[in-house]
């Protein structure tokens, strides 16, 4: 190879580097609006095993095999509960709703990519009273799917709140 045509081919590397960096630019797969809004109903039927403290469907929602929306059998579904590695869903499933006298009330669920917010009103029998006393309390939680299923579980926040029919969404 000649001078010349080195030259020139040396002029073309910094072209040829530059198209080669955007040829392996960033996909992802996204999945269509109707798989999040599918996600919805299976939601409310999860809090619902909730609050019949149905520990099996709920919490092996969150810790039975991945890729399946079926349920293992009891004893290997309570293998799965038993080796998690994720204890927020167990902690929080031993620690709220377990008044069966309450009354409880899903608010609102949205789902937004890969995780869901839910936010739950609970309020002691009775109503509240004259004083102001058994405010329902408002729980907020935000669920994370891996694989098409619940995998995660937080608590972001309980607070007392004023009531029902308080609740808006807006979505762009």
């Amino acid at each position: 190879m000649d001078r010349r045509k080195a030259l020139g081919l040396f002029a073309l590397v910094p072209a040829i580097a530059g198209t080669a960096g955007k040829a392996s630019a960033c996909s992802i797969a996204v999945e269509s609006a109707a798989t999040y809004a599918e996600r919805l109903p299976r939601l409310a039927k999860l809090f619902e095993a909730w609050f019949a403290r149905d520990e099996l469907r709920f919490l092996g929602t969150f810790h039975g095999p991945r890729g399946s929306e079926d349920l293992p059998s009891e004893d290997m579904l309570r293998q799965y509960i038993a080796a998690a590695d994720d204890p927020e869903p167990r902690r929080l499933f031993d620690t709220m709703f377990t008044r069966p006298d309450d009354y409880r009330s899903l608010q609102t669920l949205s789902a937004v990519g890969e995780y869901a917010f839910a936010a739950v009103s609970e309020q002691a029998p009775g109503g509240i009273g004259p004083d102001c006393s058994n405010m329902p309390i408002l729980h907020l939680f935000l669920i994370e799917y891996r694989m098409g299923r619940p995998a995660t579980l937080r608590l972001i926040e309980s607070a007392t709140w004023s009531g029902y029919g308080q609740v808006a969404n807006w979505s762009m």
